[in-house]
């Protein structure tokens, strides 16, 4: 059958909130990208109640997702979610969410990837440096974001993450002696990255310190498609960072085909999508293609409901 050898495809979007209102063409977009992906990283949801995503996407299910306090729901900087498409239930299992640091990990099956172990995903999100949260606060996120990946890596050696880390890595580099493997494979990656934005951060030396402790490779810059562009632009499109990013341990590299950075209407950041073509996995008998979503939006011409 024509797509069984499509590729698995993931994409990371910090969504600014989902809306409420049914007839918004925001909501209407999300549930477009969603729809055309395998296994969705949501951040800044802002909210515990999905019913109002989910009831559009009859071929997709909630894996897990934060809490929100009660008195932060619809408020900015909180919700992380994971989403996937039904024909990979089987694959797929919640392992533990954690609320304060806002990640959330999953198991994958090995035979999902065509590994020899489970991979284990994980979607994050980490506030920007500001007077709520403070350079500390910074380094302590990223600190424990590293005890739980050394945690995974107890269980499986293929470890991919992704979200919006609010870091901003320009064109520098995470090798170390630690990635030799990277770099005897991958020759490549001896070059410093593509690179679209200039800034560099805190959360974004951070986040070069995690890969290089943990040999993880951050994806940006690195494969076709993705060339260091910005991920956020503002409503005005006035915005020029880059601040989501995925990570990857070595042997799932090798099946990254490329990379899609696609700006949707109404959102301030940008869809970062990644495509892995696993090489002899016995899921190769499922229909991997993604079909347009059925949903009831019914829009004038002139609607102004974008929120």
């Amino acid at each position: 059958m024509v797509g069984l050898q499509s590729p698995l495809s993931f994409v990371t979007l910090n969504c600014d909130g989902i809306p409420a209102d049914p007839e918004s063409i925001k909501l209407e977009n999300l549930v477009r990208i969603i729809s055309s992906h395998h296994i969705i990283f949501l951040q800044e949801t802002r909210t515990s109640q999905y019913d109002r995503l989910l009831q559009h996407l009859p071929r997709h299910s909630l894996l897990g997702h934060t809490r929100i306090p009660p008195r932060r729901e619809g408020h900015k900087g909180f919700g992380v979610a994971i989403i996937a498409a039904n024909i990979f239930q089987d694959y797929l299992s919640l392992l533990c969410i954690s609320d304060q640091l806002q990640t959330i990990w999953v198991r994958a099956h090995a035979e999902l990837f065509g590994r020899d172990r489970d991979v284990y995903l994980c979607a994050s999100y980490v506030n920007p440096e500001s007077q709520k949260t403070s350079p500390e606060q910074i380094d302590n996120l990223f600190f424990t974001l590293g005890e739980e990946i050394y945690q995974a890596y107890s269980q499986t050696p293929h470890i991919l993450i992704g979200g919006d880390f609010n870091a901003h890595i320009a064109n520098r580099r995470e090798l170390s002696d630690v990635h030799y493997e990277f770099l005897s494979r991958f020759p490549h990656l001896t070059h410093y990255r593509q690179s679209q934005c200039s800034q560099v951060n805190r959360a974004g030396i951070r986040l070069l310190d995690l890969a290089a402790n943990y040999k993880l490779l951050i994806t940006t810059g690195h494969i076709h498609g993705d060339s260091g562009q910005r991920t956020f632009r503002g409503y005005d499109n006035h915005g020029n960072t880059r601040t989501d990013h995925f990570l990857c341990s070595i042997e799932l590299f090798s099946l990254l085909q490329r990379a899609e950075i696609t700006y949707p209407v109404c959102f301030d950041h940008a869809a970062l999508s990644n495509f892995f073509m696993p090489s002899s996995s016995p899921t190769r008998h499922i229909d991997k293609r993604l079909q347009s979503p059925i949903c009831n939006f019914l829009f004038p011409h002139n609607a102004k409901n974008f929120f």
